[in-house]
């Protein structure tokens, strides 16, 4: 007499311990994913960081002298004119390719970025990642209107995450027009330093910064003019803004 086969099913509880374990794995994978995904984006946006600061080098090689910039109140003419009181577009790449793209070895360099880093606009019309009204972006459309007298286009290079590139300037030297060392902060490269610099990080060896904002696409401010123990909540939530910033090279962010 041959014994009857026994089918079992699943019980309730063994198809939620499956489902579980499905839920996990899917998380996991999608979790994954987004970290590779990021740290590809990270690294793109590294490429484009350096090759901007090749063309710069490469500019500064070719005039043998460092870009100057400075406040237009003072009377001395820099390469890059800051307006005195305003948030000035000199810490745009925009601005930046603006004064130095004009001669052909700077053009074949911003011709190799990765064609998807690189956008034109028109003059007369704000280009998509620039919210009108919005006063952070201010700057940004500023520059868009400070393209050129000879060109009805615009040229700006966008990172891995779709937003402009700043410029941390390093600050003047004691003794150049419209600069005079009193109490000011003076950094270990001689440099009075600048506001910028105290949110975005140190420029070094008097060598422009290039930052990009990061996957949160927050600037941020590290607040560097203040004692970390001394920053309130708000300040706080600015440096964790910019723990992400990606830069052209590791800044110095030494805190008083």
């Amino acid at each position: 007499m041959r014994s009857a086969s026994v089918h079992r099913g699943f019980t309730l509880v063994e198809v939620v311990v499956v489902i579980g374990i499905i839920i996990l794995m899917v998380a996991l994978t999608i979790s994954v994913g987004v970290v590779v995904v990021e740290g590809s984006e990270v690294r793109q946006t590294e490429t484009v960081l350096r090759q901007l600061d090749t063309a710069l080098q490469e500019w500064q090689t070719h005039a043998d002298r460092r870009l100057t910039w400075g406040d237009s109140s003072t009377g001395a003419v820099y390469d890059m004119q800051r307006e005195t009181g305003t948030e000035s577009p000199v810490f745009l790449v925009t601005e930046l390719l603006n004064t130095i793209a004009r001669s052909s070895n700077i053009q074949n360099i911003v011709a190799g970025i990765d064609p998807d880093f690189v956008h034109t606009y028109r003059r007369e019309k704000y280009p998509e990642w620039i919210a009108p009204g919005d006063e952070a972006a201010m700057d940004d459309i500023w520059a868009v209107d400070n393209i050129g007298p000879t060109s009805s286009l615009g040229l700006a290079i966008l990172d891995a995450w779709g937003l402009p590139f700043r410029i941390a300037h390093p600050g003047c030297v004691d003794g150049s027009v419209g600069c005079v060392i009193t109490t000011l902060t003076v950094d270990v490269d001689g440099t009075v330093r600048t506001g910028i610099e105290n949110e975005y990080g140190i420029a070094k060896n008097r060598q422009i910064l290039f930052v990009s904002a990061g996957p949160d696409g927050e600037f941020g401010d590290l607040h560097l003019d203040t004692p970390f123990d001394e920053l309130s909540d708000e300040a706080m939530e600015d440096v964790r803004e910019a723990s992400d910033n990606t830069y052209s090279y590791a800044p110095s962010v030494e805190r008083p």
